[in-house]
């Protein structure tokens, strides 16, 4: 007995009930999740790859300028120790500071005031220290011209003092140095015998290194004629005046001071060391000639013969 099976014929029912009521063609939802788990790891091996590719790039760029990278790192380093400097220093280098030692010839300023003032510096942090302000108060001290300090490593502070020269009295209450500077230091035993030996000068106030200079110029040219200049003096009206050797006043007037120390130089060397001890004044504002005014009360006008 034969029998026959025949397949089954699809009809547009059957093909319409697997596409759906959209009338779009359904899709397996597990074979869809398998495919798109395979992109994922395929764009994960992907990426991997050129991750690793990258990094064995940059390895061989880093190995064919190795000098740039030591030396960019050496930079990083620098700056990382520059913004931390502070903590650094004060945690391992900052040691107090245990001696003081203080360099220079020093002659009118008291160094055992000046230790005493810097004493307080004994036990300070080593680079804590404002050097600059310790300078400038050293410096302010009236017989300091100026002053330097230096750290020593690691617990030494060196101190190098310039010491004023004073050179003259300025008007009776000051001493002036040789750039015709100004200073008023404390009375002092030293001081005072310093000052005995000294040019009395003066003027107006702003009129110190014109009044050096002139002592100066006219200092020597009478040390040729062996003529001892003690004093000069400029009035306010611009007179200049002058004190030699025992004490002898010498009146210059404002025009023409060149020509009447020549007559005055002139004049003086003529006369016997007797007469110069008797001459109280000599007034050189004459047109021909001096008037001298003797300690006797007598006045005698000599003319030179060159005028």
């Amino acid at each position: 007995m034969m029998s026959v099976i025949q397949a089954p014929v699809r009809t547009r029912d059957t093909a319409k009930s697997r596409r759906g009521a959209s009338g779009r063609k359904r899709r397996n939802p597990r074979r869809g999740g398998d495919n798109r788990v395979k992109v994922t790891l395929k764009k994960w091996r992907t990426g991997g790859a050129r991750l690793w590719q990258g990094i064995i790039g940059m390895s061989g760029l880093l190995l064919r300028h190795r000098a740039w990278v030591a030396l960019c790192l050496c930079w990083i380093l620098v700056i990382v120790a520059w913004t931390q400097r502070d903590e650094l220093l004060g945690r391992y280098l900052d040691h107090p500071v245990e001696r003081l030692e203080i360099k220079g010839n020093i002659t009118f300023l008291d160094e055992a005031t000046l230790r005493a003032k810097l004493g307080g510096l004994i036990g300070k942090g080593f680079f804590s220290l404002d050097l600059y302000h310790l300078k400038t108060e050293v410096e302010a001290m009236s017989w300091v011209e100026k002053a330097s300090i230096r750290r020593i490593w690691p617990n030494k502070l060196e101190y190098r003092i310039v010491e004023q020269v004073p050179v003259a009295n300025w008007n009776g209450k000051a001493l002036l140095n040789p750039y015709g500077e100004v200073f008023q230091p404390g009375e002092t035993a030293s001081l005072l015998r310093e000052k005995a030996r000294l040019p009395a000068l003066s003027g107006p106030e702003n009129q110190a290194k014109s009044v050096l200079a002139r002592y100066a110029g006219l200092r020597n040219k009478m040390a040729e004629y062996d003529i001892r200049l003690s004093a000069v003096s400029l009035k306010q009206r611009g007179a200049w005046a002058l004190v030699i050797d025992s004490g002898i006043r010498v009146e210059l007037g404002k025009e023409r001071i060149e020509e009447r120390v020549d007559r005055l130089i002139s004049v003086y060397t003529r006369l016997v060391a007797e007469r110069r001890l008797k001459i109280g004044t000599i007034d050189t504002r004459y047109t021909n000639g001096v008037a001298i005014s003797w300690l006797e009360g007598a006045t005698e006008t000599r003319d030179t013969g060159n005028s």
